[in-house]
């Protein structure tokens, strides 16, 4: 016996899904587990950006002029401050930039009501004819 006949109740009607169902389910699985990912890759990258700020906080500490090493790949070099600092920056805009990327696939991937939600929550046009509109405030 197969599991998902062991897993269904006695009484329990057969369901037919047909083949554009069966596509849709696909589809939904799929760009679900995208949403899933980019929000994964999202709090990475805010993460990263919040330690590049916190290094750049760092360098600006720093009594020695020349105290600085920074890594690329395998590598430390040594530099100064300044140098250090302006690496620094252009990371971080670096990493801002990637951020707002996933940001927009992810807004692309979200039904329209709830785009202008997750750009604004003041923005928000409540309608009772969207399913995924967010509910009314409750006084």
């Amino acid at each position: 016996m197969s599991t998902a006949k062991a897993l269904r109740p006695k009484n329990a009607e057969e369901v037919s899904v047909t083949w554009d169902d069966q596509q849709k389910i696909n589809k939904f699985g799929r760009l679900h587990t995208r949403m899933l990912d980019l929000n994964d890759e999202l709090a990475t990258k805010k993460a990263d950006c919040e330690s590049m700020k916190d290094a750049a906080s760092e360098i600006e500490n720093l009594l020695d002029d020349d105290a600085c090493k920074i890594k690329i790949g395998e590598i430390f070099f040594e530099v100064s401050n300044d140098e250090a600092l302006e690496f620094a920056a252009k990371a971080t805009e670096r990493k801002k930039a990637e951020y707002a990327a996933l940001l927009k696939e992810k807004v692309r991937f979200m039904h329209p009501c709830q785009t202008n939600y997750a750009l604004s929550s003041s923005s928000v046009s409540y309608s009772t004819e969207c399913p995924f509109a967010p509910l009314p405030p409750t006084d």
